[in-house]
């Protein structure tokens, strides 16, 4: 979780292409430049040449989920979700929306589109991966936490992958937060991908030297995926690093 004007002014973000940031609220919906401060909700930040490809406005659909079309060749399209889980702590009513929310929002996905899910989800799956073939990786971290099943429900009954949990990297690469009291490293925010599109995931770990006002680590993944070339100039909608966002 990450305040975007410390990380758009100083962190070094803009070298990756999109960013879904969370517990960041502005004061109206809509474009945010870099000079602006708000603070709390969930955005995307899309660097200057990213913008201008993309055909439409990312999509408010609660204060915990947005979503953008990112146009590839061939004239197929990625879809991109932010999503922010409710914590621990919440109410079990509170989960349960977010993650009837969430589900409604994948089904509405084409089944041709590729999907991306970039998310906190505040739960840990742990290292056992036997149960949940198919969904998490043999390359875990921590042990499972309360918040977990309906994390994994939600990737068995739409085919998704946990990418953080594919690959054999270190420790400190892999772990996204630091608990307090007992210093054991977790791993509580995930990028998913469809099973199918396994392939075209190169790697997902854990920048930690990034500076974003947080005890969460920034998380990315580098992926295979054929970008539709600019628009022109005259024809794009909006220009700019932007950081768009859902608010109350």
């Amino acid at each position: 979780m990450l305040h975007p004007e410390q990380t758009l002014e100083s962190s070094g973000l803009f070298p990756h292409h999109i960013a879904a940031l969370s517990e960041t609220r502005f004061s109206e919906k809509g474009q945010l430049e870099e000079a602006e401060r708000r603070t709390a909700g969930v955005t995307f930040a899309i660097r200057n040449d990213i913008v201008g490809r993309l055909h439409c406005m990312p999509q408010c659909i609660t204060d915990r989920l947005m979503s953008l079309h990112l146009p590839l060749r061939g004239d197929k399209v990625t879809t991109i979700i932010n999503a922010y889980a409710p914590p621990k702590t919440s109410s079990d009513a509170a989960k349960d929306e977010f993650y009837k929310d969430l589900n409604a929002l994948l089904a509405t996905v084409s089944k041709v589109n590729s999907l991306i899910v970039l998310v906190d989800f505040n739960a840990s799956v742990g290292i056992d991966h036997a149960a949940w073939q198919g969904v998490p990786g043999p390359h875990g971290l921590g042990s499972f936490n309360d918040n977990c099943l309906l994390l994994l429900q939600t990737c068995a009954e739409h085919r998704l992958l946990l990418t953080s949990t594919l690959f054999r990297i270190p420790t400190r690469e892999k772990a996204t937060w630091t608990h307090p009291r007992s210093r054991r490293w977790q791993l509580l925010e995930y990028v998913l991908v469809r099973r199918r599109d396994r392939q075209d995931v190169l790697v997902t770990k854990v920048i930690r030297d990034v500076d974003g006002w947080t005890d969460h680590h920034l998380v990315i993944s580098q992926m295979r995926l054929r970008i539709k070339p600019r628009r022109r100039p005259q024809d794009r909608v909006f220009v700019g690093n932007y950081v768009v966002n859902k608010h109350d």
